[in-house]
């Protein structure tokens, strides 16, 4: 995530010498977000998840991320699992804030 943790491997790729990327999720692209101005970073550390927020960060920040690393699955390359009336259903979410 492009925040206090990005502030941190900032700090420690350029004490330890070693290659920083930072992966952008979710609203980290948007405009509201103060530490691509603090960090300044190159398109080339930063991993977009899509295309779409590559765009979004672009015209906000006005950096072009040299990376995608998108985060969908292709369905047709697993085997049909779990095709019976399934009783729970759990759903996991990481962070809902702005």
């Amino acid at each position: 995530m492009y925040r206090e943790s990005s502030l941190l491997g900032k700090i420690l790729s350029s004490i330890f010498k070693i290659k920083l990327r930072i992966w952008m999720l979710g609203q980290d692209a948007k405009s509201t977000n103060k530490y691509p101005k603090l960090l300044k970073l190159s398109g080339e550390e930063i991993i977009m998840i899509s295309e779409h927020q590559k765009l979004i960060f672009l015209n906000d920040h006005h950096i072009e991320a040299k990376r995608i690393a998108n985060v969908s699955i292709d369905i047709k390359k697993f085997p049909q699992l779990n095709t019976s009336n399934r009783e729970i259903t759990i759903l996991g979410v990481g962070n809902l804030s702005d």
